[in-house]
């Protein structure tokens, strides 16, 4: 359970990122949206950090806790890497077949 909550946290830091929030919705989040997406987020962790706590084997569970968080953080990475460079991808190509569009209308 610690760990969904360790993602849900590390998806709402990603969003309150005025780059990310733009690369997923397409345009940036105002400052009082991020600031909560910001509060939301450290508590999460905080439930999950007492979630952790309230358990048998503290120790073993911080050490799996802290590699599933790695591996959040990891793919919300990869994720937005990719999104990103799909939407940068599909610019240049309508770019280039624009200036292509233009090219050929100015030769006709």
């Amino acid at each position: 359970m610690a760990s969904l909550l360790s993602l849900l946290g590390v998806w709402c830091f990603a969003l309150s990122q005025t780059k990310h929030a733009k690369t997923l919705l397409g345009n940036p989040l105002s400052d009082k949206v991020s600031k909560l997406l910001q509060l939301m987020g450290v508590l999460v962790f905080a439930l999950a950090q007492y979630w952790l706590v309230q358990s048998s084997q503290v120790g073993l569970n911080y050490v799996i806790w802290l590699c599933w968080l790695s591996v959040w953080i990891l793919m919300t990475g990869a994720v937005l890497s990719f999104i990103a460079h799909k939407k940068t991808k599909r610019r240049t190509s309508q770019s280039r077949t624009k200036a292509k569009t233009k090219t050929q209308a100015r030769s006709a």
